[in-house]
């Protein structure tokens, strides 16, 4: 997608600035206000942007690349960091920007999820602190095709952090109306990372008996539409009907006053033109 136009806001005092997009960078995966610590100002923040671009050694693909906006005596203004220092050649990406969807914020990181790959699905991962980029493999359905995007984009799978221990990468993933939390553990052996389900539950029959029930509901896959560390908020694909279900106890119940809103999320600066 083309760079976006960015505007900072600071909603205290509706300050607002517009920021010019990098040159000779085109297309963006996200945008997106670094964290200072919870003391950003309209005089010190710093924005990432995060590309998608041409990879240096690999025809027909991709790779990620990180620009920094920061304010300086002179209006300020982007700074491409090098892509040995972001190991961003070391991270291939399909060649086609839809294959990416953007899949939220946890534990300091960006993350997207990257389908249609023939050695299956994937993460891309931005580590904020390091400012490195690293892909990590998701696990494969029983049924997988391989990893596509049908199988693998933002309606079925989110990153929400972490849970009891803090450190593990947790993820939440529809399949077949079966939302499961998985958690990136090391193995027995301690050297290779497997994925852990935790916990899940059947939508179709946990959602029984709720106000508003559809017999239709649950003929295709339901969808995520927010996420949070604590619950997701899910929809069937028949109709509108807002359910939430609180991952630790991987309770259901009908959504009429939580909204979509995520308190305390990320803040993210949308890329305009472009849906994931």
């Amino acid at each position: 997608s083309p760079f976006p136009d960015v505007v900072v806001c600071e909603p205290l005092t509706r300050r607002c600035r517009g920021i010019l997009s990098p040159e000779e960078h085109a297309t963006c995966l996200g945008v997106f206000l670094l964290d200072s610590g919870g003391r950003i100002g309209m005089s010190d923040f710093r924005v990432v942007a995060v590309l998608h671009e041409y990879h240096e050694s690999e025809e027909g693909r991709a790779m990620p690349a990180a620009c920094v906006f920061s304010l300086g005596s002179d209006g300020g203004g982007w700074r491409v960091l090098p892509t040995a220092s972001t190991n961003s050649a070391a991270v291939s990406l399909p060649g086609e920007i839809e294959r990416v969807s953007f899949a939220d914020h946890a534990n300091g990181s960006l993350y997207w999820v990257v389908g249609g790959e023939e050695d299956g699905a994937a993460m891309l991962v931005f580590d904020e602190a390091a400012m490195e980029f690293a892909r990590v493999p998701l696990p494969a359905d029983d049924d997988d095709d391989g990893g596509s995007l049908s199988s693998y984009d933002r309606w079925s799978f989110r990153v929400i952090g972490g849970g009891e221990d803090g450190g593990a990468l947790r993820v939440v993933r529809l399949v077949r109306n079966e939302l499961r939390v998985l958690a990136r553990r090391r193995g027995s052996d301690g050297n290779e990372w497997v994925w852990v389900v935790e916990r899940l539950v059947r939508l179709r029959e946990a959602t029984l008996g709720l106000p508003g029930r559809d017999e239709r509901f649950f003929q295709r896959n339901a969808m995520v539409v927010a996420a949070h560390e604590g619950y997701v908020l899910v929809t069937p694909q028949e109709k509108t009907w807002l359910f939430s279900v609180e991952l630790e106890t991987m309770r259901v119940e009908r959504e009429s006053t939580r909204g979509t809103s995520t308190p305390g999320r990320r803040s993210r600066l949308s890329c305009l033109g472009r849906r994931a």
